[in-house]
């Protein structure tokens, strides 16, 4: 997480309750190979039961300098005062889209990453788990499997994350001080793993 209030108690148990309520969106919209809940269905569904204890979120946007990014900021507040804002996450703008001018490419990486920050940081699912590209991928076919055995490779942030920390002194170093401020790996939002990723990765490529 990015900033939070100095007490996040009342917020966190509020948040539990809100997903024990188990959420249900409905997907009603295909793209690619999947399906996906617009925006305003997300919203419109979790709003009633967020308000229900006393939980609100908020979100903004910032363009990236060369305008191939928008970054989504999202917090988290309880009628207490208390919040929780979140690290921001980064969706590549995809300019060649078809039927798509360039203005409307913005918007399409902006409400994708409103709604996925928000999916991720809250626990629900709205999307179907497959093969779909999110906004930035060419959409071009894949090439066909191949039927040899591989290495199995980590597939959540939070493998990622793990196999950083064993293999590398340096992110050992760093993830100590996470978890020794935040709690352990696996208790932190997905948001907030995979920004740790980013960071990690980044680093790893200069």
């Amino acid at each position: 997480m990015k900033n939070k209030s100095e007490n996040i108690n009342e917020l966190l148990s509020a948040l539990t309750k809100f997903q024990g309520m188990e959420p249900r969106i409905e997907n009603t919209k295909k793209a690619h190979k999947y399906k996906y809940a617009p925006l305003e269905i997300v919203i419109n569904t979790i709003r009633p039961m967020l308000g229900e204890h006393g939980l609100g979120f908020q979100q903004y946007v910032i363009l990236s300098d060369d305008e191939k990014k928008v970054y989504i900021s999202t917090i988290i507040f309880h009628e207490s005062g208390q919040y929780i804002e979140y690290e921001p996450i980064a969706i590549p703008i995809d300019y060649d889209q078809k039927s798509v001018n360039a203005s409307q490419a913005v918007g399409v990486a902006i409400t994708y990453a409103r709604r996925y920050a928000l999916s991720a940081i809250l626990g629900i699912n709205s999307e179907d788990d497959t093969d779909g590209k999110a906004p930035g991928d060419n959409g071009k076919p894949g090439k066909k499997p191949n039927k040899k055995p591989k290495n199995k490779q980590p597939k959540t942030p939070l493998d990622k994350l793990r196999n950083y920390y064993k293999a590398d002194p340096k992110v050992r170093a760093r993830l100590d001080e996470v978890i020794e401020q935040e709690g352990n790996l696996q208790q932190l939002p997905l948001a907030r793993q995979m920004s740790l990723l980013e960071k990690i990765e980044k680093n790893n490529s200069k």
